[in-house]
Formats: C-alpha cells, sequence, structure tokens
C-alpha cells in the first residue's frame, strides 16, 4: 500500500508539471509538438508508440492492438524524448538516477549524468544539450548541459520553470509561481517576457497557446509581438490543451474541479469557432500521435480517434 501511494505521488509529480520536449526533433509528422506540456507519458517512433507507466515501473512499447504491449526498460522514468533510435530520459528509480539514453528495443542502457533528487524531471533535449530544471529554492534554476562533455551551465534563477521548449536559438518556459512566459537565449545571454497570468503553455511552430486567467483560452506570436485571443470564458478553468490541425483539443472544469461531473474535454475549430463535446469528465495529459490522442480518462488511459470515438483502454491505474 505505502509503494502504490509513493508511486502515485510521483505520477501527480511529473504528470502535472507538464515538462516539454524540443519541436525540432519531436518526429513532428507522428507527434504532436505541444505532447511536451502534456507530459511526454506517449511518444510515437518508428511506427511504434513508447508509454512510460510509472505505476507499472517501465517504458513499454504499445503493439498493433494499443491494450497489449511489452516492457523495454525497467525502473521510474520522467519524459520520453526518442531520436536516432535512443529514447532521451530521466531515471527516478535505483542507485543509478539521472538522464539515461535506452536502445529503443531495450538492448542497450547508458547513463548520460548521474543526478539526485528532483534535479532535471523538467527537460528538454535539443541538439546535443539537455536543458533542465533544479526546482531547489536559492540554488535552482534552469541548467543546459553538454551530453558529450559532461559541462553544466546555469541559465537562469527561475527554479519554478516548466513546460520547456527550444526554438531556435531561444528556449521558452512557463515560470508558474508568477504566472509568465519568457524566452531566453540558449546561452542565457537575453531574457524576455511575453505574458503574464498564465497557468498552461503549449507551442507548435508558430504560437504559443496559453489560458489566461484560467478561462480564457489565448495565443501570442513566439517573440510575443501579436496577441490574439481564441475563448474567453469566465465560467471554466482550463487545464490542458493539445492541438492537432486547425483544432484545439481542451480539458477544462467548472468551479474546484473535485466532482468528476463538472470536467469536459471538448475541441474548438481555431477557423470557425466550432466547439464539438468529445466527453464528459477528468480528461488529462492530452497526447496526439499520427491520428489517435492518448490521454488519461478518470482512472484509465485511453487510446481514442481524433473525432472522439472508438476509446480503447490501454492501462488501468
Amino acid at each position: 500500500m505505502m509503494k502504490k501511494t509513493l508511486l502515485f505521488l510521483i505520477i501527480l509529480s511529473i504528470v502535472m508539471t507538464g515538462c516539454s520536449m524540443s519541436t525540432t526533433n519531436n518526429n513532428s509528422s507522428w507527434n504532436s509538438e505541444a505532447n511536451s506540456s502534456n507530459g511526454n507519458l506517449f511518444f510515437g517512433y518508428g511506427e511504434n508508440v513508447y508509454f512510460n507507466i510509472i505505476s507499472e515501473e517501465g517504458i513499454f512499447r504499445l503493439h498493433e492492438k494499443p491494450d497489449e504491449m511489452s516492457k523495454v526498460a525497467e525502473g521510474i522514468f520522467s519524459r520520453l524524448h526518442i531520436e536516432n533510435g535512443w529514447i532521451y530520459t530521466r531515471k527516478l528509480s535505483g542507485e543509478d538516477s539521472g538522464f539515461f539514453k535506452i536502445e529503443t528495443g531495450g538492448t542497450e542502457i547508458n547513463e548520460l549524468m548521474p543526478l539526485t533528487g528532483p534535479k532535471g524531471i523538467e527537460m528538454v533535449k535539443e541538439e546535443n544539450y539537455m536543458y533542465y530544471v533544479d526546482p531547489r529554492p536559492g540554488q535552482g534554476g534552469i541548467y543546459k548541459m553538454d551530453i558529450d562533455e559532461k559541462e553544466e551551465v546555469k541559465l537562469t534563477d527561475d527554479f519554478t520553470a516548466r513546460q520547456l521548449y527550444v526554438i531556435g536559438e531561444w528556449l521558452y518556459y512557463l515560470e508558474s509561481e508568477g504566472g509568465y512566459i519568457y524566452r531566453v537565449k540558449t546561452d542565457g545571454s537575453v531574457r524576455e517576457q511575453l505574458t503574464d497570468n498564465t497557468s498552461f503553455m503549449m507551442m507548435n511552430e508558430e504560437w504559443i497557446y496559453y489560458f489566461y486567467q484560467g478561462g480564457t483560452i489565448k495565443r501570442v506570436s513566439q517573440d510575443g509581438s501579436q496577441e490574439e485571443v481564441i475563448k474567453k470564458d469566465d465560467t471554466l478553468g482550463h487545464q490542458y490543451m493539445n492541438i492537432k490541425d486547425n483544432w484545439l483539443y481542451v480539458s477544462a472544469h467548472k468551479g474546484d474541479g473535485l466532482d468528476a461531473k463538472d470536467w469536459e474535454f471538448y475541441k474548438i475549430n481555431l477557423e470557425t469557432e466550432e466547439e464539438i463535446m468529445i466527453y464528459k469528465g477528468i480528461v488529462t495529459n492530452i497526447h496526439i500521435i499520427n491520428d489517435h490522442i492518448y490521454l488519461h480518462a478518470d482512472s484509465s488511459f485511453y487510446q481514442v480517434n481524433l473525432d472522439g470515438s472508438e476509446w480503447i483502454e490501454i492501462f488501468a491505474l
């Protein structure tokens, strides 16, 4: 019972913080860039979908039937990022915790950098660098590490940063304590504020989408020069969001969200503003891979068609 409770707390700390992976190396033909802000628990690569099941202490590869899977790596891990046949992640269990790369078939696992505590759970890989957060007050902040040289450089003192994206020469992130979106040069030389009163952010190749004061959905250009309101709603508290083509997929709730009946999962068209209800109930961690949504609803993970049909349970917590 104690082990299950501990694993549940770890799941909450990883899933709710919404750390991001790089958009430029995120297999965009398969994976929505905004999967990063939803935890990167799922990742599509090489015609397979990989799934980090924290409660089962392993990374799994889904088979043709999504409720069938095989274990690739043993342990408790954070976000997944896959490129060139390797899974990059932060291992949280065992004496050898830290950054690792794991061959996608599970035949080889290599430690990149040892880490302790919560350092590096928020992370993004871009080219040959790892960008990550040390969340400890006073000494924490955002760091950058050369994978080959193992040299660590501090970029900012924002120890509450989450939802990291690297695009070009800029690192974008949400400073969750104050509710600001910032961007900082990847060499740490320039830092700019783009928004305020923000509770969630995600990015694609053109825009930063975010929740403003909880209820309003906005987007801002990557340099902060242009801002648009997508939907203004004072009755809902928006929690998660993803994007596919011209559709935003949004999870929200009324009031404090303690009752599942107060939650709804819907999609809104960015051109026509048409809204379509998909599901009534708690939905979190909305991933989009190819033509399917992978998400957590109530107490299970599901694969769902983009139109909201055919819910296939993958794993029940």
